[in-house]
């Protein structure tokens, strides 16, 4: 589990929010990136912290019931 990285979901059925728990690496924090659901993974590219730090990097989080498996994707 990583310390570090917070990820939070909101239960549809109760609409209560609930931090996951991680794996895997850590996802830099970050504002401006793309963001796509597809399945049960969320695919994050890109972003920034400020303007001399910025991202072209690709992650994928594999979310499930209560627990997110971080993965960074390496694109030639």
């Amino acid at each position: 589990m990583l310390p570090n990285l917070k990820l939070s979901c909101v239960l549809l059925e109760t609409l209560v929010w609930k931090e996951l728990n991680t794996l895997g690496q850590k996802l830099p924090p970050r504002a401006g990136h793309s963001t796509v659901a597809f399945g049960k993974n969320l695919f994050v590219f890109g972003g920034f912290t400020d303007a001399q730090n910025l991202y072209d990097d690709f992650y994928m989080l594999d979310v499930g019931k209560y627990h997110a498996i971080v993965d960074k994707i390496l694109v030639a």
